[in-house]
């Protein structure tokens, strides 16, 4: 990623970036209605009904969004999980829930510099505002469709789409919401065209030390570990993390939200159990643990393990964006754990306090990702 575009993505201002600029006085009033304050930050007004997305609408959380994709990019070393396509690029391709357009950003460059020429469509609730030059700039064929995505009838033709990528959208779809967008995803796809989605999980489970004894080549040299089908995944072990666990996931139950989707996404297309899913075939998927610090029990040929300068990035990367998820839930967690303001910031202290100093996550915790391509079949 050029550094032009990265700067013209983190200087914009929050308040821009939740409302377009193009729109009459009146329409930005109709905007800013839809925002609310909580607790110092933006979000969608009405958060407590089961249909609102329940993270904030800030630069904040586009800047978060933005560094997980640098990680994504990072730890499956690709920015397209379908290795066909990285042979044979879309010619046509929806982004769903762009937020900034920064993974079709990375395509493009990823494309431009074998050559080709892909046109990019991004839809979501809120427009990149002031984004479009930024990618006008770099030869970017490049739409912006502002639509509500949990609404039917989505603004683009049958057919008409190669590629349709769905990033971190858990917190936008419930059950019922998901199985309607797969249902507008396998719509919009031309027979044979692609669907990958890909999650991180917002619950924490801890690594199990038998999980060196699995083969690990591939990913070694990351540090990071393959999520598989053994048993190699426990309960979170640091305090701080159990009590976030159990409040994440009963707030997201009364959202009707889960807080593992990288399985349940999965389970749900292979079993056929959301709308479109019998409509897909030849399912690839990869999930992969980012440790959150180097771990006590982590070895190579019997001494303990020094991370790269690599690894530990990539692990000080993780770590920074599960913090910076627990801050932007607090108004959900605070209303699952009942904490005042003081009580809250007191908890907060004492848990960054212990994820970031010492060995306070050493014990296998691990950010959960997981990655899904699936083709549409011919007619």
């Amino acid at each position: 990623m050029s550094a032009s575009l990265r700067s013209s993505l983190s200087g914009k201002n929050p308040e821009t970036l939740s409302t377009s600029p193009s729109h009459e006085s009146d329409e930005k009033g109709k905007d800013r209605s839809l925002l609310v304050m909580k607790e110092g930050r933006p979000y969608l007004n009405g958060m407590n009904t089961p249909s609102i997305y329940p993270l904030p609408v800030d630069l904040t959380e586009t800047n978060r969004h933005i560094m997980l994709a640098y990680l994504t990019l990072a730890v499956y070393e690709t920015p397209l999980l379908s290795p066909e396509l990285l042979q044979n690029p879309p010619r046509r391709v929806l982004e769903v829930g762009c937020d900034s357009g920064f993974w079709s950003a990375v395509c493009h460059q990823y494309f431009q510099s074998k050559g080709y020429l892909v046109s990019f469509i991004g839809i979501d609730m809120k427009p990149p505002a002031g984004i479009n030059e930024c990618y006008e700039s770099m030869g970017m064929d490049w739409e912006y469709i502002q639509y509500d995505l949990r609404e039917p009838e989505w603004p683009i033709e049958d057919g008409s789409i190669d590629l349709v990528m769905a990033r971190n959208l858990a917190m936008v779809f419930n059950g019922s919401g998901f199985s309607q967008a797969s249902s507008e995803y396998v719509r919009v796809l031309r027979p044979g065209g692609t669907l990958e989605v890909w999650e991180h999980d917002f619950a924490i489970r801890s690594l199990k030390p038998q999980i060196q004894a699995e083969d690990n080549e591939e990913l070694a040299h990351l540090g990071v570990y393959p999520v598989g089908k053994t048993n190699s995944l426990g309960p979170a072990l640091n305090p701080y993390v159990v009590e976030y666990n159990a409040w994440i996931s009963s707030a997201l139950g009364d959202l009707g939200l889960t807080p593992m989707p990288s399985a349940f996404n999965v389970s749900l297309l292979a079993g056929c159990l959301v709308e479109g899913a019998d409509a897909l075939e030849g399912m690839i998927s990869k999930r992969l643990a980012v440790p959150l610090m180097a771990l006590r029990w982590e070895s190579v040929n019997g001494h303990r393990r020094v991370l790269t300068n690599a690894q530990a990035a990539i692990r000080q990367s993780a770590l920074d964006s599960f913090i910076g998820m627990v801050e932007a839930f607090e108004p959900l967690l605070r209303k699952s754990n009942r904490k005042n303001d003081d009580e809250w910031q007191e908890w907060l202290e004492r848990a960054k306090k212990s994820w970031m100093l010492g060995t306070g996550l050493s014990l296998g915790e691990c950010l959960e990702f997981g990655a899904l391509s699936l083709r549409k079949k011919k007619d």
